[in-house]
């Protein structure tokens, strides 16, 4: 469907249809890249040829195998003189290590010098295959630095391990993703706005209780900012705008209150009850940026978590029209459970919990956003349930 989408797009004569065509040829994938080629056969202009050719250099039977079906028709048409210059620079690369092509041999790679467009075609890439919308979440410990030059070491850490403890707990609960930790501070990251809302909601409720049954010593208030947008998500970091203003947003909180930008606050408001802050001015951003606390949730959140993480049934389509369906998406949670017996405990169980647990953890960082991601989850309880019956019924 994606290649027949990319076709019909072609065929319109889309240029980032053509970008894209671009890079999946450059992906040396054996089993698309065969497809798009006997797909783009009829359609190879001067602007693809070049991405064509290229492609002798693979090391891919499937993709040479196609190659030599495609390579006769392309030599003998109206691109074969074009096409015979390049395939003869090719070989001039291989024997000299250099052509006048603009290409270089390095390391036993043929790579293209760098041009006008190279820069950005790779940012581009990059971005696409990286990016993601995300609601980032900030915390941090109010006055901790200068809390930590007239306490001792040993109280120190254990503030910062009941900070830890609310929050970490608070985030995972609501299928957050912890990315990192700094000292008094903790960046998380979640696919649905609500979740963050609701975890941030959460986190002042026990640091509120905390400090009502605490010593005024082991007091301390913390601040949470919010904000939604597309971030880059690259080697277990978040990086982006959407970073620094949610970053703002924790700064410019009050002591035990949470601040969220009015992006996040319109896919929040009918879930959470929030007040009108105001604007806040941002470093990098012209127009103040309109901010919004959040005060009590309009749900029954619990409810709604206990009948996601309990259905066993995949929502269809049709199911996820509505906001709430779309928040229990968000909310769902695989359960890889083992079932009791010492064969089961000891057996095959733990490795393929573990091997599932591995797949559940990779997709949240590779899913555009929670329907995406809810629909791999689901997939994989799916499978789960269904090897856990079929185990059951072969030890009987």
């Amino acid at each position: 469907m994606r290649i027949e989408s990319l076709f019909t797009l072609l065929e319109l004569g889309d240029d980032y249809a053509l970008k894209i065509l671009r890079d999946w040829l450059e992906s040396d994938d054996e089993l698309m890249v065969p497809r798009l080629l006997t797909n783009v056969k009829g359609m190879i202009s001067h602007e693809i040829l070049p991405d064509v050719l290229r492609l002798v250099k693979s090391g891919k039977i499937g993709i040479q195998k196609t190659l030599r079906n495609i390579l006769p028709d392309i030599c003998e048409g109206e691109l074969m003189d074009e096409a015979r210059r390049i395939l003869l620079d090719y070989l001039k690369v291989i024997h000299e290590g250099t052509s006048a092509a603009g290409v270089v041999k390095e390391e036993g790679v043929l790579l293209e010098k760098e041009s006008i467009i190279h820069h950005p075609k790779i940012e581009f890439r990059f971005r696409r295959e990286h990016s993601q919308i995300l609601t980032v979440f900030f915390i941090d410990i109010v006055n901790y630095t200068e809390r930590s030059t007239r306490v001792d070491m040993s109280s120190l850490m254990r503030l910062v391990k009941t900070f830890e403890d609310i929050v970490i707990d608070a985030v995972e609960w609501y299928n957050g993703h912890i990315i990192k930790k700094m000292g008094d501070g903790i960046l998380a990251a979640f696919k649905h706005p609500v979740n963050a809302a609701m975890a941030s909601l959460k986190i002042q409720k026990k640091m509120a209780d905390h400090n009502r049954y605490t010593v005024d010593e082991e007091k301390f208030f913390v601040r949470i900012g919010l904000h939604t947008g597309p971030t880059i998500r690259k080697d277990g970091d978040l990086f982006g705008d959407v970073v620094n203003i949610a970053s703002r947003m924790e700064s410019s909180a009050p002591p035990g209150g949470i601040m969220i930008t009015e992006t996040t606050f319109n896919q929040v408001k009918d879930y959470v009850r929030c007040k009108k802050f105001g604007g806040i001015k941002v470093k990098g951003v012209s127009e103040e940026i309109i901010a919004y606390t959040p005060e009590q949730a309009l749900i029954d959140i619990e409810k709604i978590m206990a009948v996601s993480r309990n259905n066993r049934s995949a929502l269809s389509a049709d199911d996820v029209s509505s906001s709430l369906e779309k928040l229990k998406e968000s909310l769902f949670s695989p359960r890889f459970n083992i079932p009791r017996g010492k064969q089961q405990e000891s057996g095959i169980f733990p490795y393929l919990k573990e091997l599932f647990v591995d797949m559940a953890n990779a997709v949240e960082s590779i899913s555009n956003d929670y329907h995406e991601e809810y629909v791999f989850k689901k997939y994989l309880q799916d499978k789960w349930n269904e090897i856990v019956k079929r185990l059951r019924n072969l030890q009987v």
